[in-house]
């Protein structure tokens, strides 16, 4: 499913991406490997916003499988995650508004991440 949202480019509708979301949500078992899959996209390529939405929204939720390489699969390498500032990206007002709220979600928890 991530392969056809990249695909499909800017040509999404927000109902597909907001269901891709309720799908990873209900996928437990791949929480860790959606994240990790979403994380290396962001990292090539910020163009996609609808995929840009979905990754930020799961490193918002799933973020210590992220930095933690918390429940890996088999075929999967360990990574490591580590802070980068870009302000070349462009987002929109709306986008670093929806990027802002993890960061404040998962510090109200108390998560201390090692970024």
């Amino acid at each position: 499913m991530l392969k056809v949202l990249s695909e499909s480019g800017n040509f999404v509708k927000d109902e597909v991406w907001q269901a891709l979301i309720d799908v990873i949500s209900n996928a437990s078992d791949l929480h860790g490997y959606t994240v990790r899959s979403l994380h290396r996209v962001f990292q090539a390529s910020v163009e996609q916003e609808c995929l840009v939405l979905v990754a930020v929204w799961c490193m918002g939720e799933y973020g210590e499988m992220l930095v933690y390489n918390v429940g890996m699969l088999d075929i999967e390498e360990p990574m490591t995650v580590t802070e980068s500032h870009n302000s070349s990206y462009g987002f929109d007002c709306s986008l670093k508004a929806f990027m802002l709220f993890p960061i404040l979600f998962r510090g109200d928890k108390g998560y201390n991440y090692p970024l």
